[in-house]
């Protein structure tokens, strides 16, 4: 009984840790978007990955 017990407070902690991360990556990231969207604008529009897409079913280089 009590490893359930401790195996389910380690999830609940887990968990809270999770929720907080990601709390205090939106909070930073609606005040970087407000504060100098000029910078957010510019990081929004950088393209990640391999430098291909697809266009009319074939693909192309960027």
């Amino acid at each position: 009984m009590r490893t359930q017990t401790r195996a389910i407070a380690e999830a609940l902690r887990t968990e809270t840790i999770g929720g907080v991360i990601m709390l205090t990556a939106t909070i930073a990231a609606l005040a970087w978007a407000n504060l100098s969207p000029d910078s957010y604008e510019a990081l929004r529009g950088t393209r990640l990955g391999p430098l291909w897409s697809w266009t009319s079913g074939r693909r192309t280089a960027c």
